[in-house]
């Protein structure tokens, strides 16, 4: 298999209408679903589903929370730095972090 990632983006909702976690897990799951039905379960497997909804750190942490959400697309709020920076560390998981002294 290529060592580049796969990347599937779920967008849902609109505007002033965003998705819950749950929803975005449930759509997840069936690209998930669909994918290894094309390609197989490790591909499926691998594959990187990221949240195109919108996100912003009043929800950034419970969109990401949900298993098989790997990653959100930050709309608005990457226009505004305090705002994308409230938001990156729902984006980081505690693996990512092992062995990094402050």
């Amino acid at each position: 298999m290529n060592s580049q990632p796969r990347i599937a983006v779920c967008a849902i909702g609109r505007s002033g209408h965003e998705a819950t976690p749950q929803q975005a897990a449930d759509a997840h799951a069936v690209i998930r679903r669909r994918f290894a039905r094309i390609y197989g379960e490790t591909s499926a497997h691998e594959l990187v589903i990221q949240y195109g909804g919108s996100v912003k750190p009043e929800n950034a942490a419970s969109m990401l929370a949900p298993h098989g959400v790997d990653g959100a697309l930050i709309g608005g709020a990457s226009l505004d730095p305090d705002q994308f920076l409230a938001i990156v560390p729902a984006g980081i998981c505690e693996d990512q972090t092992k062995g990094i002294s402050a």
